[in-house]
């Protein structure tokens, strides 16, 4: 079984859609009426008027943009597929259960609400390595954090409020951890995003979804999500809950992946998948690799 896998935040760079506008420019054009910029300029130049890839609001739909672009380019004959937090969209789009229009309108107001959380409770994310998540859990419930992440074998985050991150980052210290802050505008995958996931919620609710062509998978549930409710349900939760990457990527090898392709920009969850699944065959549209046969 052939599993496309789809970015989230942070792979966003000047430069990053490639020749993608010029291969497949109904996706930029759609994206450019849906945000009010230019979004083949955004993506390319990293900047498009008042718009920048520095911010959350621009990035996070402009990350959508790309991975659908690369989605049709490529051609896959996928049988299931999974996002990365935000990438989350990316594949729900390619599966055909929502437009690509209304789901830059979602993670637009996604990425607006989520800034406001941000600046009403400062907070931010870390990284942590060289400390499982046996021993990490008993210093989120101490300190006040939140698992943010298990994205592979031993590549933690951890997310909250801002005193509450400076003493986890202290303890996981102390414990013998390592922990390297990243540059996010709040503490996302947390309680503190509870704000955001009642407005998207509230969007979520006069969004049409339908059920997707194959099966895509929440990162959030670690399952399959079937028809409109459970596909609310999971984009909702995936604001305060955790990105269970891992666990993911697990089941899908269970269910029968073989082959993974990531769709880009970059390669960040192919090399989750490598560090996860043993013995699949891994592969990343964003680093210029080739698909060839078994890939279309």
């Amino acid at each position: 079984m052939l599993v496309a896998l789809f970015p989230g935040q942070g792979v966003q760079r000047a430069g990053m859609a490639g020749d993608l506008p010029e291969r497949v420019p109904e996706v930029f054009a759609t994206a450019s009426g849906a945000l009010g910029v230019d979004v083949a300029a955004l993506c390319t130049q990293g900047a498009a008027g008042e718009a920048s890839l520095d911010s959350t609001r621009w990035a996070q739909p402009a990350i959508v943009a790309v991975g659908v672009a690369s989605w049709l380019d490529a051609g896959l004959d996928a049988r299931a597929a999974c996002g990365h937090s935000i990438g989350e969209y990316t594949a729900l789009v390619a599966a055909g259960a929502v437009g690509l229009a209304d789901a830059l309108d979602l993670v637009r107001l996604r990425a607006e609400a989520m800034d406001r959380a941000g600046t009403a409770t400062p907070g931010g994310m870390a990284a942590v390595a060289k400390l499982d998540r046996d021993a990490l859990e008993p210093i989120c419930e101490r300190t006040g954090v939140a698992l943010a992440a298990d994205n592979a074998p031993g590549q933690l985050v951890v997310s909250g409020a801002a005193d509450a991150l400076d003493a986890a980052v202290e303890a996981i210290a102390e414990a013998g951890g390592r922990c390297t802050r990243l540059e996010v505008a709040g503490a996302f995958h947390s309680p503190v995003m509870a704000a955001a996931a009642g407005e998207l919620s509230e969007a979520l609710e006069r969004t049409t979804f339908t059920a997707p062509a194959f099966e895509v998978w929440s990162p959030t549930t670690t399952k399959p999500v079937n028809g409109a409710e459970e596909i609310r349900s999971a984009l909702s939760a995936q604001l305060t809950g955790p990105v269970r990457f891992r666990e993911t990527l697990l089941g899908l090898a269970d269910r029968g992946g073989e082959v993974f392709i990531d769709l880009g920009p970059g390669k960040v969850v192919a090399n989750l998948a490598k560090r996860t699944v043993e013995g699949a065959e891994i592969r990343a549209v964003g680093d210029g690799s080739s698909l060839g046969a078994k890939g279309r």
